[in-house]
């Protein structure tokens, strides 16, 4: 018998998340994101800030059309790893779902690349540029002491 190949799952587990150069690469592997995906797309974020993943790489390339609640979702994603000095990026962004970012003016609030190499890179610079700040502060720490 061959092996059971389910297709992903759009409510429970819909997202496949693979480690690209250390850094997390959120795959959707939809045309749409709606109310019916936002909730886990939310609790994935949630819970990969929660395990210290605060640089994150989400890949829309596939994604066509997006609604609010996915854009709620995409905020929450970037309000969590802000505020733990991390970052989100998004990439492959194409059709509808590019349209209605910029239509909304989100296209100034998240950080966009074109493809996964420059968004992983992204991310490897952000990380550095957190690292050496973080070193800045620890080092004027000391010398007040």
């Amino acid at each position: 018998m061959g092996e059971n190949h389910k297709a992903p799952d759009p409510i429970n587990q819909p997202y496949v998340v693979e480690d690209v150069k250390g850094f997390p690469v959120v795959r959707i592997p939809f045309s749409k994101i709606t109310s019916v995906q936002a909730p886990a797309l939310k609790a994935l974020f949630t819970n990969m800030v929660r395990e210290g993943k605060k640089f994150i790489a989400v890949d829309l390339s596939k994604v066509e059309y997006i609604d609010s609640s996915a854009l709620s979702a995409l905020l929450l994603g970037r309000r969590l790893t802000r505020d733990n000095d991390g970052v989100l990026v998004l990439f492959g962004l194409g059709g509808w779902a590019k349209k209605v970012i910029e239509v909304s003016e989100l296209d100034k609030v998240f950080e966009i690349m074109d493809d996964e190499e420059q968004a992983v890179d992204y991310l490897i610079l952000s990380q550095i540029r957190g690292e050496l700040q973080d070193g800045d502060s620890n080092s004027s720490d000391s010398q007040d002491s």
